[in-house]
């Protein structure tokens, strides 16, 4: 009896007991599961705010790795997402960027825009346009996103119900900006060549020209159309059109070259993945034309991953990496130009600046000279004589830009910006004779561009010739440019020289208001504070050049003037800048 009651006693202890545990357990595992959870929120927390100063600091390749980290700690976080995705895109690193979104929850996934058309574009680089279309089936708070989506939905509609349900799908952005409004053009006229109706095609592209959207990729396009009917003249025209009113286009000449030459471009067959890449890539180029940033990069980043070969999207892309300072970059999507595209010459061009701009100017000249070598190249040849001019060889630089203006002579064109560039070069020579001539005819063949009304107008007047057009002449060119601050400084220069230093002063002020940050405004406008008699002033902003500069190139005759004021240089009449 006594021992079945200890028994009982015994298993009724052991299961207080193990009760007792249990809920010590219980409370146990609560404890760590929220302690586990404040580690995690803080860790995520870290990798957040290391990113964001990463970002802050310019170095998006950082970024991306913690942002992306972070959304791994919080998957249901849609900031996260969106940034941790925007980021790998930004430091060209797409598959991080697909990886992110992929591993993203479904729920965290539905109400983003980035992640969405990154998972899209994946899925029709792979032929996989169902999906796609399901992926961006919904609209986002992202209109640019949703402007790129619905050319992209529309592609993946194409692909699997054909041109007519690809059509319908198709959207008119609404926007002010002639390259958003024409992206469905471009869609469009792109579907309808994949789909073989030439004609239908060519009708979207001229309308496209008619109503001012001229892109060089639908241009190009239209052209060779119009050469495969038989109307080469008018085929030659519209590519000569859009080199005088747009610009020069490697791919343009390159056309327009061949079909002077008596060949019929091909019109090659593209798949929908390269139809995609350039609904992608309007849009990108729309944004870079819009901002200096490397905001455009995202989308040149998701064009290049639909078409490897879209090399024009390197060089736009080259254009704002460099722009932002992200040169090590730059200089890496160029040099993945190869030597068969029609954008080679363009993209070393734009890779010897960028070596220029990095200090590493031998490899710079070589980089040119050596592309040089093996092309005709007309870019090429201006880019290399500005390199040679920006590296102080004025010599080789002259002679560089008078090759091109004799070329273009024997073409029957002339290019005011050849002459602009020569001029400038042979007055930096003090061959003023040569460089008034060359001016001229810039000026002649351009007469309302600022640059040149103020270099041609700013040079006389430091010369004492020309007073009144001089005068006449820079008040147009600010009227032109209103808030540049190197051609305002130049009016209140002008004013200056001709001893009007009360004006010269109110001008001048301006000029630093606009450029505070250019060590030539501010040592004019102590001049004229000197001639005012705002002598402390004027010793302020003396101060203030070498501040800017230290290796300013009037650095001695500063320091002169900070010892003793215009006194003892030659008054007025001293030149602390050169023509612009």
């Amino acid at each position: 009896m006594r021992l079945f009651f200890l028994l009982c006693s015994g298993l009724a202890l052991l299961a207080i007991t193990t009760c007792g545990v249990g809920h010590i357990q219980q409370e146990s595992a609560e404890r760590r599961s929220t302690q586990f959870q404040r580690i995690q929120d803080g860790r995520a927390y870290s990798e957040f705010l290391r990113g964001r100063y990463a970002a802050l600091t310019n170095d998006p390749e950082q970024a991306a790795s913690f942002y992306a980290a972070a959304a791994k700690s919080e998957p249901y976080d849609k900031d996260l997402l969106e940034r941790a995705t925007f980021t790998s895109l930004i430091a060209a690193d797409v598959p991080t960027a697909i990886l992110t979104a992929q591993n993203a929850p479904e729920e965290a996934r539905s109400d983003t825009a980035l992640p969405k058309l990154v998972l899209a574009v994946d899925a029709i680089s792979h032929g996989r346009s169902r999906r796609a279309a399901a992926l961006l089936e919904q609209s986002t708070r992202s209109r640019f996103n949703n402007l790129i989506a619905n050319s992209l939905r529309a592609w993946a509609i194409y692909d699997t119900n054909g041109l007519e349900a690809g059509l319908e799908e198709l959207e008119e952005p609404a926007s002010d900006l002639p390259l958003i409004a024409g992206l469905s053009g471009v869609t469009k006229g792109m579907m309808e060549l994949r789909a073989g109706d030439r004609d239908a095609a060519l009708a979207t592209f001229e309308t496209m020209w008619k109503d001012g959207f001229r892109l060089a990729s639908t241009t190009d396009m239209q052209a060779r159309l119009l050469a495969a009917k038989g109307q080469r003249e008018d085929a030659i025209e519209l590519l000569t059109k859009f080199g005088t009113r747009i610009g020069q286009n490697a791919a343009i000449e390159s056309t327009r070259r061949a079909l002077i030459d008596g060949q019929t471009p091909q019109i090659e067959g593209f798949t929908v993945q390269h139809g995609s890449a350039m609904s992608v890539y309007t849009a990108a180029a729309a944004l870079a034309a819009q901002t200096d940033s490397d905001l455009a990069g995202v989308y040149f980043a998701l064009a290049l991953h639909l078409d490897n070969d879209l090399h024009v999207a390197r060089t736009l892309w080259a254009d704002r990496l460099d722009d932002a300072d992200r040169r090590d970059k730059a200089i890496s999507i160029l040099q993945d130009v190869p030597e068969s595209s029609v954008f080679y010459s363009t993209a070393r061009g734009q890779l010897a600046w960028a070596l220029r701009r990095q200090g590493h100017n031998e490899e710079a000249l070589q980089t040119a000279s050596d592309a040089l070598a093996t092309t005709a190249d007309r870019n090429l040849k201006i880019q290399l004589g500005d390199l040679f001019r920006s590296l102080g060889d004025l010599e080789q630089a002259e002679q560089v830009f008078t090759e091109i203006i004799d070329q273009d002579m024997s073409a029957g064109k002339k290019d005011w910006r050849l002459y602009y560039a020569r001029g400038a070069i042979r007055e930096k020579r003090d061959n003023w004779t040569n460089a008034e001539q060359d001016l001229l005819i810039a000026l002649d063949l351009a007469p309302r561009q600022p640059a040149l009304l103020n270099y041609l107008g700013y040079s006389w007047i430091d010369r004492g010739e020309q007073l009144e057009r001089s005068l006449d002449m820079i008040q147009t060119a600010v009227d032109l440019r209103p808030n540049a601050g190197f051609i305002v400084d130049s009016l209140g220069w002008a004013h200056y020289r001709l001893g009007d230093f009360e004006k010269a002063t109110e001008h001048l002020e301006r000029a630093v208001y606009l450029s505070p940050g250019d060590a030539t405004l501010n040592d004019h406008l102590g001049d004229a504070y000197w001639q005012v008699g705002r002598r402390t002033e004027a010793k302020f902003q003396w101060a203030r050049v070498l501040r800017i500069d230290p290796d300013y190139e009037h650095a001695e005759t500063v320091l002169e003037k900070l010892e003793d004021g215009l006194a003892q240089t030659d008054g007025h009449m001293v030149q602390t800048g050169t023509p612009r």
